[in-house]
């Protein structure tokens, strides 16, 4: 069975299980800790926060979850932070 990994900023490649049981499953982009949101009233799978005007805000990360898709079994989530986009 293969291992799974992650590359890091340092471009070390660690092994996640290993991370895991040493307590290390927090998520980072571009030095925000990701913890999620609230899901939007009008947009599902969309988690973010609203500006007075109702829009996005890009100063904070939102997310947004794409179910398993059926013909290739992977969900997918991409995190948004200004005009970066992060894809797991």
């Amino acid at each position: 069975m293969s291992s799974v990994f992650i590359e890091r900023k340092n471009e070390a490649i660690l092994d996640v299980l290993e991370l895991e049981n040493q307590g290390y499953t927090d998520i980072h982009f571009k030095g925000f800790h990701l913890q999620g949101s609230q899901e939007l009233p009008n947009h599902p799978f969309f988690f973010g926060e609203l500006d007075k005007e109702g829009n996005i805000k890009q100063e904070q990360p939102s997310y947004y979850f794409a179910p398993k898709d059926e013909t290739l079994d992977k969900g997918k989530l991409t995190i948004y932070l200004h005009n970066l986009t992060l894809t797991l």
